[in-house]
């Protein structure tokens, strides 16, 4: 009897295990830190590259304290579509929107403003059209023209979806709506 009872409990916790496996979601490829690489590179960096090659620009901006901006960089970041989508068609920035350097953009210096305990930097606030929200994407002409500002976290198949919409140029002739029920990932 003891034999049979361990028996059908052995089928049963097999045949769970099976069965959760099969329904379970499919994991995104994510790629070991040392593998999965964006080429990050600052703005000053992007924008000169920009001008000659005439990629767009994308520019992460983040907070050293925005627990959402950590979660992008660990999950979407690190993403192995995301990533070479990245590397492939834009000039990627990570920009710290608290950053107390002076920047150079377009014969335009912007600082850091001190505000209370903590400040912001110029560039973020004009990058971000004065809604300080972190973590938030912001895409740039190869003329630094601003495409659009896309706040907020976003998982590695809603940004893939983004990023070739405004890579592709898709969003001059289409609708983001009509896009999204069309897209097809590159990767």
């Amino acid at each position: 009897m003891n034999r049979t009872v361990v028996y059908l409990f052995s089928l049963l916790l097999i045949g769970t295990g099976v069965f959760l496996s099969a329904f379970s979601p499919q994991t995104e490829k994510i790629l070991p830190p040392e593998t999965a690489q964006i080429k990050w590179v600052s703005i000053e960096e992007a924008v000169a590259a920009a001008a000659k090659d005439r990629k767009k620009i994308v520019v992460d901006v983040y907070t050293d304290w925005c627990g959402w901006c950590k979660k992008m960089d660990k999950d979407t970041y690190a993403q192995a579509g995301v990533v070479s989508y990245i590397n492939e068609n834009y000039h990627a920035v990570k920009f710290n929107a608290e950053q107390k350097e002076d920047i150079t953009v377009g014969g335009i210096t912007y600082k850091y403003i001190p505000n209370g305990r903590s400040g912001y930097h110029e560039l973020a606030a004009k990058m971000l059209n004065g809604k300080l929200s972190y973590p938030s994407t912001v895409f740039f002409d190869y003329q630094l023209n601003i495409i659009t500002n896309v706040p907020g976290y976003h998982d590695s198949k809603e940004m893939l979806t983004i990023l070739s919409f405004l890579g592709e140029d898709a969003y001059k002739t289409t609708s983001w709506e009509n896009y999204q029920k069309n897209f097809k990932s590159p990767r």
